[in-house]
């Protein structure tokens, strides 16, 4: 299956470099039993290929509205061996399909609570098979569309733990499921990662996980988005925590073995004016009149903001370096092994879900 990028409302694009061969020395140590790929603030050149990317326009999605709505909150996004682009639109709980061209063609599903419906229709994967699965938060189910987009199954988990959005299938049949743990009378709660086999047991726990300060507890409130990622490169799980104060990526295969650790050297950003008027706008209802005034801005950012893989499989790195134009920022890339070999100025990357965290760097 073919896997392409989005953020709305920029545009499809096609990422251009040379193989990754030749490669100069890398540096690399091995720790308790693990390889980490040590890079710094440069990037690795590699010997008779270019690095340099260029965006290629393949086509734009026009978000205006089509049947009687648009596209305003985007959960997941895929594509077909065709070509064909299947989004999940979260405010209408429907799955909207364009076609190669970027043309609107039909919608699957809608809201409600029967079935191939969804009360908070979410994550969405294209398997080898060509069946779209989507999973709804709410309903806790994982529902399976053939090619001709009829309902095949659907599989409705019975887990006490409350699941979050960014869970999803894996190509092996194992799940990611993204859970949030929260004791009203405990100083922490935490979002963490943990692997489920087809049948829903429990694999393991992801070395992913936020701790957040509990709202109801007096406890101040450091004013920067900490956010626990997983994203998928061909047959691996990319893993990013970015409150870590270290600059490190995970990579494990579909069965939660660790492989390999990334690590770049990167430079400290301030949160500067407008992103602490941005951070305190989230704050700005009358629920969270308690907490806004325990909320402090610390001298650094995390070292990153989020991740994402294309369909080669590089890693894209969002920084919170300010990038060349308006709304910018500055992304590290990597390639399939972990390897910096590029920085590219882009739009910023959509992300769902943020955390905070204490004075304490918890």
């Amino acid at each position: 299956m073919r896997k392409i990028f989005f953020v709305i409302p920029a545009l499809f694009g096609i990422l251009v470099y040379g193989a990754d061969k030749n490669i100069e020395k890398v540096d690399k140590k091995i720790e308790d039993g693990v390889e980490v790929i040590l890079n710094y603030l440069e990037p690795y050149k590699i010997k008779n290929v270019s690095t340099k990317m260029t965006l290629q326009e393949e086509f734009s999605i026009d978000t205006e509205f089509f049947e009687d709505e648009a596209i305003s909150s985007v959960g997941g996004i895929e594509a077909d061996d065709e070509g064909n682009i299947y989004v999940s639109e979260t405010k209408i709980n429907k799955v909207l399909v364009f076609d190669r061209n970027g043309k609107y063609l039909r919608s699957i599903g809608k809201k409600g609570e029967g079935p191939g419906e969804f009360r908070s229709l979410s994550k969405i994967n294209i398997n080898s098979s060509g069946e779209l699965i989507t999973w709804d938060t709410l309903s806790m189910k994982f529902s399976f569309f053939k090619k001709d987009e009829a309902l095949l199954k659907e599989r409705k988990l019975t887990l006490t733990e409350r699941i979050l959005p960014d869970s999803y299938l894996l190509e092996n049949g194992n799940y990611i499921f993204s859970i949030h743990s929260f004791d009203p009378n405990a100083n922490y709660m935490y979002i963490g990662l943990s692997l489920y086999d087809s049948e829903f047991h429990k694999i393991k726990d992801l070395n992913g996980k936020v701790e957040i300060p509990n709202p109801l507890k007096n406890i101040k409130i450091k004013g920067v988005e900490v956010s626990v990622f997983s994203k998928t490169q061909k047959n691996k799980i990319i893993i990013g925590n970015n409150q870590k104060d270290v600059y490190e990526i995970e990579l494990y295969d579909l069965n939660g073995k660790l492989l390999k650790k990334i690590r770049k050297e990167y430079k400290r950003v301030s949160p500067t004016e407008e992103y602490k008027k941005k951070f305190l706008e989230l704050f700005k209802s009358p629920i969270f009149d308690q907490i806004r005034g325990r909320i402090y801005f610390p001298d650094h950012l995390p070292p990153y903001h989020n991740i994402f893989s294309d369909e080669e499989g590089r890693i894209f790195v969002e920084t919170y370096e300010k990038g060349e134009k308006e709304g910018e920022v500055i992304f590290d890339i990597f390639t399939p092994e972990g390897v910096f070999i590029s920085r590219k100025s882009l739009k910023k990357f959509q992300t769902g879900i943020f955390a905070y965290s204490d004075e304490s760097g918890h």
